[in-house]
């Protein structure tokens, strides 16, 4: 008999329907009472997942595919799941009961002729959606793809963010939209069908504009109005208040890699907006004439909330330096074109100030490249596991092992003897290769992402899985392709290194105190290969510029390159890929010589003629067990 879902039905055997709470087009939720009498709300969706040949069955397959994507992800800001249950080939999704939602409480302000949501109540449903959106994307590699107001629930006065039906897995990639999307809150790139780690950002910003004010950035009233207004059209940012505008409008660029770097860091950009003043890209059409006579504090970009108290992390005397030029074509809010150069400071976070101590303890990251770079992380590791028991206990150390090959790090996750240890999934970046044709496609700016370095012909010999085969140039193309991944990943384990609960943690497991709060990164690679071999010298400039924008004034980067042994058993590619390596350090230690690459189109500004390579290498040959600061040879900078 088939089962029915009305009052008093138990689709689920114990679960009651009690009430119908609403219904929409891809399913029904039901107030239910599940055993002991504790009150939970089920979802049903429609569609038989036993019949494949209807759209009601892609959308209940695609729900089915979002909660076995979210099932582990735990957050206080995430409404709960209980289970989930195929019943009849209908998908019941049993979840917490929330009050009511974020647009019922709109609602219940406009009620009252208040424009909407009172700013310093909307400002902590804000953080604690970012919150739980960050942890989403930075753990776990997820998207949520339809944030709105009704998908943001309320218990006892603190968001629940829930219906994952759409949830994308971005697999550190740009992924593809294959459902439906909510087009008034959807990101640009989501209309093209693409998916970035920055379209929850996007989302949230309309969100939060239509529930303070009332209205929102978008009013199309059409689908195909809507598309054009996220594509081509500036948001209407009149409704915000003054001080809001700059961060909003920052959010809701069109270009998803000139967001914010996190949700939350857009979040504490808003928040801050009504207290000092920020710098704004004068382009935007509502901030024509706002370019200041003298230096404008600029926005903390990508920074983490400053815990109280922790005076290391800004100094309120810093200023920025100096702007770069672009030429741009920006339409005012008369409609006029103006293609007047403009001048945009580059995003930087404020100077952190040193404190200096008398122990011993400094926040380290170590950044293993490759094979070689790979065994290294987990030699640290195990060293770190005899003599503190856990890595955890000693959060000023952290380590990133990447590599092109997927298969080594999963290895590395698995594989445990009595000088390695096994590696955390957390503490792993595949940056995997792609496809010929991948490449060959030209990117935004209409150039293809190796033109310029890379003779095309090189392609073509990428395997039918591709794998760099021992070549450098293809270890450097794969990184050119990860750069913005990568360096997001190697700040944020800058960030929790730094951040005053591991130093509190690290101090109490080894009882020593702290030597500095700057951070000290090493870059460890193995010369023979083609990933550690290709990617360590840009690797290392990239992330001195990096950490340079973001704070450190004089990055501690120090490299440590692991040459085989000149002996029989090295392949002639291992020993030319050497060479070369060491013939380019070489050529970027002389006084005269600066490292120039562009990345990306939107990084290029940023990481650009730099001077100098590490603060210091080390060039070691079978050392990989040995201590790393006694093998860290001191070179000056050049």
């Amino acid at each position: 008999m088939a089962v029915s879902f009305q009052t008093n039905a138990e689709p689920v055997p114990g679960y009651r329907l009690i009430d119908r709470l609403g219904s929409g087009g891809f399913g029904e939720v039901w107030k239910c009472e599940a055993p002991g009498g504790i009150f939970k709300a089920m979802k049903v969706i429609h569609g038989d997942l036993r019949h494949k040949d209807n759209d009601a069955y892609r959308f209940a397959e695609q729900e089915l595919k979002a909660m076995k994507r979210v099932k582990t992800v735990r957050h206080p800001y995430l409404l709960a799941l209980d289970r989930y249950d195929i019943v009849d080939g209908r998908l019941c999704i049993v979840m917490e009961l929330a009050d009511c939602n974020l647009w019922d409480r709109f609602r219940e302000c406009r009620a009252q002729n208040l424009p909407g949501i009172p700013r310093q109540e909307l400002m902590q449903y804000l953080f604690e959606s970012a919150e739980v959106l960050d942890l989403m994307n930075d753990k776990h590699q997820l998207q949520h793809l339809d944030i709105k107001p009704q998908n943001l629930f309320l218990l006892y006065n603190h968001v629940k963010v829930a219906d994952f039906g759409q949830v994308k897995d971005l697999e550190l990639h740009v992924a593809q939209v294959t459902g439906g999307i909510t087009p008034v809150y959807a990101a640009p790139e989501t209309f093209d069908g693409l998916v970035s780690r920055y379209c929850d950002q996007y989302s949230l910003a309309c969100v939060y504009q239509e529930l303070l004010t009332g209205q929102r950035p978008f009013d199309g009233t059409s689908m195909t109005q809507l598309m054009m207004q996220h594509l081509q059209h500036a948001p209407n940012l009149e409704p915000s208040p003054v001080a809001d505008r700059p961060a909003l409008a920052r959010a809701l660029s069109k270009k998803p890699e000139d967001r914010f770097r996190t949700v939350m860091d857009m979040a504490i950009a808003i928040r801050d907006g009504m207290s000092k003043p920020v710098a704004v890209r004068i382009d935007q059409p509502w901030a024509a004439g706002n370019q200041a006579s003298e230096p404008m504090e600029v926005l903390t970009l990508n920074s983490p909330p400053v815990p109280p108290g922790n005076t290391g992390y800004a100094d309120s005397s810093y200023q920025p330096g100096s702007s770069v030029v672009q030429h741009s074509s920006s339409q005012a809010l008369d409609g006029t074109v103006d293609n007047a150069i403009s001048f945009t400071p580059m995003p930087a976070r404020p100077a952190v100030r040193e404190i200096v101590g008398d122990g011993n303890l400094r926040p380290t990251l170590i950044i293993g490249l490759g094979h070689m770079g790979v065994l290294a992380t987990q030699r640290v590791r195990r060293l770190l596991t005899m003599a503190y028991g856990e890595c955890d206990n000693v959060p000023m150390m952290r380590t990133l092992a990447i590599d092109t090959d997927a298969q080594n790090l999963t290895e590395a996750t698995t594989t445990s003897t009595i000088d390695l240890a096994a590696l955390p999934e957390e503490a792993t970046l595949p940056i995997p290769l792609n496809r010929a044709a991948y490449y060959l496609r030209p990117r935004n700016n209409g150039r293809a992402l190796f033109e310029g370095w890379l003779d095309s012909s090189v392609l073509y010999r990428l395997p039918r899985v591709p794998e760099t085969t021992g070549l450098r140039c293809l270890g450097r193309l794969a990184f050119y392709d990860h750069f913005r991944t990568i360096m997001q990943r190697v700040l944020s384990e800058l960030d929790v290194a730094t951040n005053e609960t591991a130093l509190a943690i690290t101090k109490h497991t080894t009882h020593q105190e702290a030597r500095t709060n700057l951070p000290r990164v090493y870059v460890v690679a193995g010369l023979g290969g083609g990933t550690g071999s290709g990617i360590v010298f840009d690797c290392a400039y990239a992330l001195r510029q990096m950490m340079r924008i973001n704070g450190y004034a004089n990055p501690d980067v120090v490299g440590v390159l692991l040459v085989p042994p000149h002996d029989g058993n090295v392949s002639a590619q291992a020993k030319a890929n050497t060479f070369a390596a060491i013939t380019e350090l070489n050529h970027y230690s002389q006084a005269d010589t600066k490292f120039q690459a562009v990345f990306d189109e939107a990084q290029a500004l940023e990481i650009v003629q730099l001077v100098a390579f590490y603060h210091g290498v080390a060039l070691i040959c079978g050392a990989l067990a040995l201590p790393l600061e006694a093998n860290a040879a001191r070179f000056p900078a050049a």
